[in-house]
């Protein structure tokens, strides 16, 4: 299974688990995105209206007024969002959880004897250990609030942006695109190496296991062999050390190389843009403030 569809797999089990789960988290980290974008707007406000005021406007402290206003309501929400977050997470997250080993013990039930015996399914059995039940809690409780409150932010950011500069939208959207995709394939090829390297795992963790056996333990000592298991595991740790790191020496060139370029495009160019904008005159402070912290968000 790729790494995309393990993600959506889990996606999926998780609103079978608990409907009320999955949309709570998607309508409260919509909430929060919103109430993030316009915090930020208010704000901008302040600093025009600051600005009026700072000139003898004074039909502008109003309208700091109502700004400042919309910011403490924003606050307020915002406390309420966290509470129903952790509310959601202390009464329905345990639910999810429960479900996948509902659906391990059903999946185990169906299988023939001999294939369970088989190394092909102790291989497979090992990789459900490292990944799925740790990939599947990471996704209910970080991946699934994130990718709600990464959408939504996009959306409402995205909708502002375009009214304003479609062109800095489109290089957002295209450097994002391809940052993305890169390490979603990343991702699937470390999952294949990990799965390659299965074999070699599930030896060490036979070694060690014998050595906590205390069925066999006198057997162990009388014979010496906790020297050569201990050598056994050793050699099998540095070969998965070795391969591991191996690879990370190559993506983490490639992680900085990508990282780089990521922000070079569309934080560095898009904002110095904006800064371009407001010395021309073109944007007012308040505006500049909005938009510059808004690319982040994006």
């Amino acid at each position: 299974m790729t790494f995309g569809r393990m993600f959506w797999r889990n996606l999926k089990v998780t609103w079978q688990a608990s409907r009320v789960y999955f949309l709570g988290i998607a309508v409260a980290a919509s909430v929060e995105a919103a109430v993030g974008i316009t915090s930020i707007f208010a704000f901008s406000q302040i600093i025009d209206a600051g600005t009026k005021l700072a000139a003898n406007d004074t039909s502008a402290g109003q309208r700091i007024l109502v700004s400042f206003g919309v910011l403490v309501a924003c606050s307020v929400i915002n406390t309420f969002l966290g509470q129903a977050q952790l509310y959601l997470g202390e009464v329905h997250k345990q639910r999810v959880i429960d479900h996948i080993d509902k659906l391990v013990i059903a999946k185990l039930g169906s299988l023939p004897a001999s294939f369970v015996e088989s190394a092909e399914f102790q291989d497979k059995f090992k990789m459900i250990e490292l990944f799925s039940k740790d990939k599947f809690i990471n996704t209910v409780e970080v991946r699934l609030p994130t990718l709600f409150r990464s959408v939504a932010n996009l959306i409402y950011a995205g909708v502002a942006m375009l009214l304003q500069s479609p062109g800095i939208l489109g290089v957002i959207l295209v450097t994002q695109f391809l940052f993305v995709s890169w390490v979603i394939k990343e991702n699937g090829k470390f999952y294949a190496l990990v799965e390659e390297w299965t074999p070699i795992r599930r030896q060490k963790d036979y070694f060690i296991s014998l050595t906590h056996d205390l069925g066999v333990f006198t057997n162990l000592k009388v014979y010496s062999l906790f020297p050569y298991l201990l050598r056994k595991v050793r050699g099998l740790q540095d070969e998965l050390h070795k391969r591991n790191n191996n690879y990370r020496k190559v993506f983490r060139v490639q992680a900085v190389i990508a990282s780089l370029l990521t922000y070079l495009l569309s934080n560095l160019a898009t904002r110095g843009y904006y800064v371009w904008l407001l010395v021309t005159g073109a944007v007012t402070l308040g505006q500049f403030s909005f938009y510059f912290q808004k690319i982040f968000v994006c």
